[in-house]
């Protein structure tokens, strides 16, 4: 009755399913008869008030055009014990009235001036709210301040894709319940009262214990100082860029997270041997999902493979400036089922893959390799790769020898000159025959 479609090839787990159509109809007509969901997407939808405790609100232009609809409030039409609110693309104004509330969740949305005034007030009233998510919202040309001290029982805050949103950090550490935090820029150190000045009160420095805190991100880092203070016992998953020039205090945090799965660091002006080599790191054995960006500091340094996580399947380089093919080291991973090179992360001018590497590899992107010419991959290589994305590799003369792996199912070509476009069409035909799905999308 229910039918897996997709794993995740990181750790395996289900991402994709169906469900069969007789379970899926009989599962919607018991979620109508509990009232589990009020769906309110017409006219016709508001002229009962919902008894359901979980409203979803996706208006179309006609009724949020429509006057007499806009003067109402919304506390006419669900019940002020709704612990659910969610809504697409168009919101409803609404009051601090709704004080059981436990989830709010506003997708695609532009905040006037009003708006932003009544969300913000109404934010300060919901003191058992759980869930939070603002996803692609704009706030105008100020930025919006997230009152965060109000929200006491905050477990999962989501702000990806939203703009001019400001979330006072202190505060938002002082939220002991938190257990996910994803966003786009959550500044830390350009509020002098942020960290190590918050907690000095004339008693010394206190730490600040986050217990329950799995996902952290994206943390913006102007002022590393008193970062070593955050006590995360149980997180799995950290994502932070750092605009200072220590790393001391950012090794420091790292060194305590002895649950980490997956770690993500970028600063374009260069990364030390201290994060590189992550055999320092308690969760050296654990993470499996490694994102760095920046230029290498590795002055008298040999890479290793010793110095990446032996268990790690997914690794992400950007603007690395490998003088050396990384290949060789990289394909001895031999858990490594993704691997993504971009935006001028290997500078030289060939690549090669040798038989027997990258023996578990099912992804592999290359991206904006601008000085990158010849690719070789020899037979026995990636006996696994199942996509592969080539984009704007514009010195790149051909593809490489494709008919080497068999088990190649989806090609992507973006952003290529339009030279190699034309001999993958005619001469190289050969070498990608056998792949049944070929994408080729812009060009030079």
């Amino acid at each position: 009755m229910i039918q897996n479609l997709e794993r995740s090839i990181i750790d395996n787990s289900i991402t994709h399913f169906r469900v069969h159509g007789i379970l899926l109809e009989l599962a919607i007509q018991e979620a109508k008869q509990k009232s589990f969901l009020t769906v309110f997407s017409k006219q016709a939808d508001f002229k009962n008030t919902s008894d359901a405790r979980r409203a979803a609100f996706q208006l179309g232009d006609s009724i949020w055009k429509n006057a007499s609809f806009k003067q109402n409030k919304m506390i006419e039409y669900t019940k002020p014990n709704v612990r659910t609110l969610i809504f697409f693309g168009k919101m409803i104004p609404f009051n601090s009235g709704f004080k059981l509330l436990k989830v709010l969740i506003v997708k695609n949305f532009d905040f006037d001036g009003e708006q932003r005034s009544s969300l913000e007030k109404s934010l300060k009233g919901l003191l058992h709210l759980r869930c939070l998510v603002l996803r692609n919202c704009y706030f105008g040309d100020s930025y919006f301040y997230l009152p965060t001290d109000h929200l006491h029982n905050l477990q999962t805050l989501a702000l990806e894709g939203s703009r001019r949103i400001t979330v006072p950090i202190m505060s938002l550490l002082g939220i002991k319940t938190l257990r996910h935090v994803g966003s786009t820029d959550i500044k830390i150190g350009q509020d002098p009262a942020d960290l190590r000045n918050s907690q000095t009160q004339g008693r010394g420095i206190a730490p600040v214990d986050l217990p329950y805190l799995q996902t952290l991100g994206k943390l913006i880092i102007w002022n590393s100082a008193g970062l070593e203070l955050l006590n995360m016992p149980n997180l799995h998953k950290l994502s932070l860029k750092n605009y200072t020039d220590s790393w001391e205090s950012i090794v420091t945090l790292i060194a305590k997270l002895g649950c980490l799965v997956s770690l993500e660091i970028a600063r374009w002006q260069g990364l030390p041997l201290s994060i590189i080599d992550t055999r320092a790191f308690p969760s050296y054995e654990l993470l499996r999902t490694l994102y760095l960006e920046g230029m290498w500091q590795l002055e008298g340094v040999t890479l290793n493979v010793d110095m990446f996580p032996p268990h790690l399947t997914e690794l992400t380089l950007l603007r690395s400036s490998f003088d050396q093919d990384p290949m060789p080291m990289l394909e001895k991973l031999q858990c490594l089922k993704v691997l993504v090179i971009q935006f001028s992360a290997y500078k030289g001018k060939q690549m090669i893959c040798s038989t027997g590497g990258f023996h578990q590899l099912q992804t592999l992107e290359l991206c904006e390799l601008q000085k990158l010419e010849e690719w070789k991959i020899e037979e026995g290589a990636m006996p696994m790769l199942n996509h592969l994305i080539i984009k704007g590799c514009e010195m790149l003369k051909m593809v490489p020898d494709l008919q080497h792996v068999p088990t190649l199912n989806d090609l992507e070509l973006y952003a290529m000159p339009t030279e190699f476009e034309l001999r993958v069409r005619n001469e190289d035909q050969h070498k990608i025959k056998h792949i049944p799905s070929i994408t080729f999308k812009g060009r030079y």
